[in-house]
């Protein structure tokens, strides 16, 4: 029994060994540079598929890193040195995209839906696949909705810290007093997930009694729907018209454009000059 038991420790110990020998030969590098990211998010960052997708890509064995299968989405990898294949096809690189989508309602912003609601991509040409949006618009908002394949410029646009303006269309069900206003102006505290937070818009412009413009610059989950909901009143209709100094224009829901690169930096203030020199990746056959 002794022995049995001492044959399966040595067995289990070995398996982690091989493990372990073939997670170096993965990894090739152990020092943190800039070109080096987890393989999960190096798929993400080539724009072969979200960090989401991308786990259960590489779990799934069909990714390998110089030759060597690797199911571990935190293998470090880089970018540049080393040859990343999904079921044996070189992911290489591609210009970046962006467009500028005008999403309807009742549409959902994602990949797939479980429960096989409409998503952005039976709106948008297959070719726009492999986009990503630029955060989120829920369920029941319609408006301004970029995607892109530039996963630093997307991460820099959504981080709390640029600071970059949105200004939604609010139509409520009930007519607003200036007290309601103003107390919109002053800011007002909303709860989110069991914590609650102090928000102060950048401006309100009123339209009618129901229909207002407000702009922010910070984009907590569903914050417009909530502050609304805050002064006792209830969100008929919220639109996103603008981010920056991109807006809808005369846009219908469901149009879309391509932006350049330069247009948009300057249309969100940040037009200034990436390292990554304005390229990315797709799956090649």
């Amino acid at each position: 029994m002794a022995l049995f038991a001492e044959t399966e420790i040595l067995t289990f110990l070995f398996n982690q060994f091989f493990e372990y020998l073939s997670i170096m030969k993965c990894r090739r590098r152990t020092s943190i540079a800039p070109n080096h990211v987890t393989l999960q998010r190096a798929l993400s960052k080539l724009g072969f598929c979200s960090r989401s997708q991308a786990t259960v890509v590489i779990q799934e064995g069909h990714v390998s890193v110089n030759g060597v299968i690797c199911t571990n989405p935190q293998q470090w990898i880089d970018l540049v040195a080393d040859t990343i294949k999904v079921d044996g096809a070189k992911v290489v690189r591609s210009p970046y995209r962006y467009v500028l989508f005008y999403k309807p309602v009742n549409i959902i912003t994602t990949a797939s839906d479980e429960h096989g609601r409409k998503t952005i991509y039976e709106v948008l040409p297959p070719e726009y696949r492999n986009l990503r949006p630029v955060g989120r618009l829920d369920k029941d908002t319609a408006g301004l909705l970029l995607l892109t394949n530039d996963t630093q410029l997307a991460e820099t646009i959504t981080n709390p810290d640029s600071h970059i303006e949105k200004v939604y269309e609010v139509e409520t069900y009930e007519p607003l007093t200036r007290k309601h206003f103003q107390i919109l102006r002053n800011g007002i505290e909303i709860r989110i997930d069991g914590k609650n937070y102090y928000v102060v818009p950048r401006k309100i412009s009123v339209i009618t009694p129901s229909k207002f413009l407000v702009t922010i610059d910070e984009g907590k989950n569903r914050q417009v729907r909530r502050m609304v909901h805050a002064i006792g009143a209830t969100v008929k209709m919220l639109t996103r018209i603008a981010i920056g100094s991109l807006q809808l224009g005369a846009m219908n829901p469901g149009d879309y454009r391509e932006l350049l690169r330069d247009d948009l930096l300057k249309a969100i203030g940040m037009n200034y000059i990436y390292s990554s020199g304005g390229m990315c990746a797709k799956y090649c056959k």
